[in-house]
Parts: structure tokens; sequence; C-alpha cells
């Protein structure tokens, strides 16, 4: 699927900034939004190795009767809006309640090539400086300044029939299954939270790191008995 998702709020009960314009606000991609979203689900029966031996009884127990299946995703990541906070703990907004918030000012994309990503930098952290007071802590950051690290995942399956009697009606499968198979880390969250000093420096040491992966590789063996 390629699609774009743009709401005012992400659910039922979320409030909007009650003193400025919530279509400026408020409006832009939803927190469920993903531009691409490709699922590739398979299943191949590998062709039988003993009809190219002879009709090798060795050969045919060991590697006939397979299958290959899987699923293969490639999504693109969450839309993310950037917060701060400050070192002096200055109130720069003046009020509290449902929907009041404060943003950081945008200085410049913060958007960095795909090659300069790092574990350590998954944007430019310099684009960022601290609203005003004379602002109210207003910023003028959109509420979804970029987008977290994507999905690219392969869970694969290796099946092994193996039929008892004559026919199919009646075998023992054997299942291999591999969740994240390659084993690679796939970055989901990323620190978004600013910290300024009095001289306006960003100084949180973890801005615009990872903080987390989904799950490394998982090894499930099962059997099954069809009858």
């Amino acid at each position: 699927t390629w699609s774009k998702a743009m709401t005012i709020v992400n659910g039922i009960g979320d409030a909007v900034n009650p003193y400025l314009d919530y279509r400026m606000r408020n409006y832009g991609r939803a927190s469920f939004d993903r531009t691409h979203n490709f699922v590739f689900n398979y299943l191949y029966d590998i062709p039988n190795l003993s009809e190219k031996a002879g009709k090798n009884m060795v050969v045919k127990a060991l590697f006939d009767n397979w299958q290959l299946s899987g699923v293969t995703s490639f999504t693109s990541g969450a839309p993310l809006g950037i917060g701060y906070s400050l070192v002096s703990g200055a109130d720069l907004v003046g009020a509290s309640g449902a929907g009041i918030d404060s943003r950081v000012n945008l200085l410049k994309s913060p958007i960095i090539p795909k090659s300069e990503r790092t574990p350590q930098r998954h944007f430019d952290t310099t684009a960022f400086a601290p609203p005003t007071r004379a602002e109210f802590g207003i910023g003028n950051a959109p509420k979804d300044v970029l987008r977290g690290p994507g999905i690219n995942n392969f869970d694969v399956t290796m099946i092994k029939n193996i039929p008892v009697g004559k026919s199919d009606a009646q075998r023992l499968q054997l299942r291999f299954e591999f969740y994240n198979f390659f084993n690679h880390a796939s970055f989901q969250g990323v620190d978004t939270t600013a910290r300024f000093d009095a001289q306006n420096r960003q100084v949180s040491g973890t801005f615009g790191q990872y903080t987390s992966t989904l799950d490394a590789r998982r090894i499930v063996l099962g059997a099954k008995f069809y009858f």
C-alpha cells in the first residue's frame, strides 16, 4: 500500500490547543500514518532431489517433501514530533490544561541522508532551538517533524513433510520457524526530547539516539501429525 493519513487528533478524547487555530496547530500526519507498507507472503514446494538422484531412498528420506514459506515486511517509520525540556525549569507557556502545548523552533530540516544515520544519530540534532517566553513557548515546529526508522523484517519457515503410509493423507510435519531470520537490528524507538541550557544549547546526551529495537532472532521448533 501507498498511503497518507492526516488528522487533527489521533484518537477519541485527544485535545486540541484551545488558544490557537487547531487546523494549523494540530493538523498533520497521524501517528498511525505509514507511507509505504509492503508485505510479501509465499509458500514454495522445493523440488524433490530424489528425482534427480535415481530414486535413491536415502536421498528421498532426507531431501524430499520440503517446503519454504515466509512473510517479508517493509514498512515506513512512524511520524515523530520533537519535545523539549529546560535545564532552568522555566515556564514559557504561562498556562496549563488539556491541549496546551509548547514546541521547539525548527531552524532547518533535521532529516539527514540514510547513509549518515547511526545508532547515535537518527536526525540532525542541531536543527532545533527552544521557544521563547515572548512567544509563549509556541514554537514553529509542526507536530510531525520527521519519521522514525522503518521496519525491514524477514520471517521464514522451513517445513519437512514425512509421509506415513502410501498416501499423503497421513503425514508427520516438522516445522523450523525463524522470526527475524537474518537477526539484524531493526531500530524502532528514538529519543526525541531535547534539553536546552540557559544559552539555548542542546545538552541531552541521548537526543536523536535509538532507544529500542524489534526482537532479535527467535527460533521455534514444532511437529504436527496429520490424519
